[in-house]
């Protein structure tokens, strides 16, 4: 058994940046198992200020999915556009995120991960990205957003799912009807939602 310790929180294990410029992947090292369940820690900004992260949290979000749902592909566009952090609290997600901003050296490259709610991994995925995910788990998962601008409907646009080459786990997705209307990646060249 583990005992729960009334010292300070350890700072991250773990702050990778990846081929795109401002996503990172991070995971604290704040776990704590006993007889009673699980503790976790999934934010602490004072961390992501050490590593050159300015975010406020300005609204969150948690969704659970059904296996081989897939949500996506995401984002928000100027003057409501926002940095996100997205976390797997339960189960496991296959993440995709895309680079939409012009002017970027990665413009519609992507980045795919693996989040578990048992490694407590996290990304952090800047404005100007869209984002998505199918979840894998055969009970479904739980999934936590946090967002430095509040929701906001006429800014909230997406890229078709399948125009991303990723390398979905679950063939034939649960997708909604909106997202399956999302136009293809390639639109995006001429749509310059973000500098």
């Amino acid at each position: 058994m583990t005992q729960i310790s009334n010292t300070a929180f350890p700072k991250a294990a773990e702050f990778t940046p990846t081929s795109i410029a401002g996503l990172f992947r991070f995971r604290f090292n704040t776990r704590f198992q006993d007889e009673r369940g699980v503790f976790v820690k999934p934010l602490h900004l004072d961390f992501l200020k050490q590593h050159g992260i300015q975010f406020e949290c300005r609204e969150s979000f948690i969704s659970y999915s059904k296996q081989s749902v897939l949500r996506g592909m995401h984002f928000q566009i100027p003057p409501h556009g926002h940095d996100k952090i997205v976390s797997c609290v339960d189960g496991e997600i296959f993440d995709v995120v895309v680079d939409l901003r012009q002017n970027s050296k990665t413009f519609g490259k992507f980045e795919a991960f693996t989040l578990k709610g048992e490694s407590g991994d996290a990304l952090f995925i800047p404005e100007g990205c869209a984002h998505g995910f199918q979840s894998v788990s055969k009970d479904g998962t739980w999934v936590a957003y946090y967002t430095s601008r509040e929701h906001h409907a006429d800014s909230d646009k997406g890229i078709l799912w399948s125009s991303v080459p990723a390398e979905w786990p679950i063939i034939g997705p649960i997708v909604n009807a909106r997202d399956s209307a999302f136009p293809p990646l390639e639109a995006m060249k001429d749509a310059k939602y973000f500098k």
